[in-house]
């Protein structure tokens, strides 16, 4: 079984990659090595994933009273225009 060069573990025939790290014999890629191109996010603690709920309209009402979603002044329209196109339905038939 041919030993990986990076960790030192075992490499089963016939595999692409050590099993144990990812290391690959032939391309020489390392885990610690940058990616080409991939922009990861940041990490977030807890403060900054509710204050992106909220932004987003997921999460609680803000302190200033916005809802923080479009979803809820969508639906409000929705029924409005329907309830003004129900009464004007109902007084040109009566």
């Amino acid at each position: 079984m041919p030993i990986c060069t990076y960790c030192g573990g075992g490499v089963p025939p016939g595999k692409p990659a050590c099993p144990h790290c990812g290391s690959d014999a032939e391309t020489g890629w390392k885990p610690e090595e940058p990616s080409d191109g991939i922009a990861l996010p940041e990490a977030m603690d807890d403060d900054d994933y509710g204050d992106f709920l909220a932004d987003e309209g997921l999460g609680p009402p803000r302190p200033d009273g916005r809802h923080g979603s479009w979803s809820y002044q969508v639906a409000l329209v929705l029924v409005l225009v329907g309830a003004a196109s129900l009464v004007g339905l109902l007084w040109m038939l009566f």
